[in-house]
């Protein structure tokens, strides 16, 4: 998000007082979003088809204001990504918000600290096998590379014998969302988000993404997509060549789907490699900016370079196609795609919805999908640990507040 997009001045409240008198009450009103160093949480009202459609299909750079709702808010998820040109979005949510309310830190409350319970779906035999599969597809010469998931069921159980409130539990976990280090995340209500397999509304999405989709400031269009992922920096070394590989695939990748949307010869890589930091882990990261065309509007834009290259694979049709058959679950929050956009100074931020969970307050159960990007050079066995690796931000126990 650029830094224009919000500017100084905006009331400012206490997680654990905003938890209390406004999200614990009616937390589908609320969508909260982080950005660096702050988080926001924006009041918003549903928009529906007719006047998404009008909005999405104006030119970029002349949307106005939709009333006194200066931001709108848009989750499309994974299944969506073909459907954008026809408008035929099953299950995207697009909502209006004004002026958003900045939330400062909250240090852990008392009893506030939870067990994470995370049940893997599926054996790692199985999960060792699909990729050995995925690098005989890849020598056969059907696809380059393919980021697979695997699906966790999630239970949050209090570290202390004495029952959590729902609240509680709200307050405990928007802290641990609020105060680490992942650059980008967001909060929001999804009532089409079911977990079919218990029955349990999973209507929360809670996501610690670090990934960035894209950025709009005007005609300006840039995408930071990571790959590569290590406990340390030394890990990151020692295999610096396969994950270099890995990014510089996604990148061209990448590059190539804003070359679809921008003008002619004005995409270029601005930063071919950093390491991105974050709480439990690093990865790779690189920015790829390009001028878009006179006159484009948002729905031409998504439509041009969903679905995600880096939750996907190259070349994305075919990956598609076989993430399809080799997954057990179909993607639909986890690896959608969340944005805010700034109609009054025309800018826009996403990120991709990796490291997503979807979370009912009342059970504290949850579903996560998380995954790896499998290539040739892959070695099963790390792949699986770099599974568990993306799944530590979940816990709760060892927060990273002081």
């Amino acid at each position: 998000m650029n830094h224009s997009f919000f500017t100084a001045g905006f009331k400012q409240a206490a997680m654990s007082d905003f938890v209390r008198d406004e999200y614990a009450p009616a937390p589908n009103d609320w969508v909260l979003i982080k950005d660096g160093e702050h988080a926001y949480a924006l009041r918003t009202q549903s928009i529906d088809d007719g006047e998404a459609q009008r909005l999405l299909d104006i030119p970029f750079t002349e949307v106005e204001p939709v009333g006194d709702g200066r931001f709108v808010c848009g989750f499309i998820p994974y299944q969506a990504a073909q459907e954008v040109a026809d408008f035929n979005l099953k299950h995207a949510l697009f909502w209006k918000a004004k002026d958003p309310l900045l939330l400062s830190e909250l240090k852990p409350a008392k009893h506030a600290k939870f067990n994470c319970d995370i049940q893997f779906r599926g054996s790692k035999e199985s999960y060792l096998a699909k990729i050995l599969q995925i690098q005989e597809d890849i020598r056969k010469g059907r696809y380059y590379q393919l980021n697979l998931l695997r699906w966790a069921d999630i239970l949050y159980q209090a570290a202390e014998a004495k029952e959590e409130s729902t609240e509680g539990f709200q307050q405990a976990m928007l802290s641990h969302w609020l105060n680490g280090k992942d650059g980008k995340g967001c909060v929001f209500y999804n009532q089409n988000a079911t977990n079919k397999k218990n029955s349990s509304p999973m209507s929360f999405v809670v996501s610690f993404s670090p990934e960035s989709f894209v950025r709009l400031d005007g005609r300006r269009i840039f995408s930071s997509p990571i790959k590569g992922t290590a406990a340390s920096r030394q890990e990151l070394a020692a295999d610096l060549e396969k994950n270099s590989a890995e990014l510089a695939m996604i990148t061209d990748l990448m590059r190539n789907d804003l070359l679809s949307v921008c003008e002619p010869q004005s995409v270029n890589v601005l930063q071919k490699q950093e390491v991105l930091e974050l709480d439990t882990l690093l990865h790779l990261q690189s920015t790829v900016a390009g001028t878009l065309q006179k006159g484009i509007c948002l729905r031409q834009i998504l439509a041009g370079i969903l679905p995600v290259g880096s939750i996907t694979g190259a070349p994305k049709k075919e990956v598609c196609k076989a993430i399809s058959e080799l997954e057990e679950q179909k993607r639909s929050v986890s690896m959608g795609i969340f944005f805010v956009w700034d109609l009054l100074e025309k800018g826009l931020s996403s990120r991709v919805l990796i490291r997503t969970l979807q979370l009912d307050w009342k059970t504290k159960k949850g579903l996560y999908g998380v995954g790896s990007g499998i290539t040739i050079a892959s070695n099963p066995g790390f792949e699986f640990l770099e599974v568990k690796l993306k799944s530590n931000i979940l816990n709760m126990l060892q927060p990273s507040w002081p």
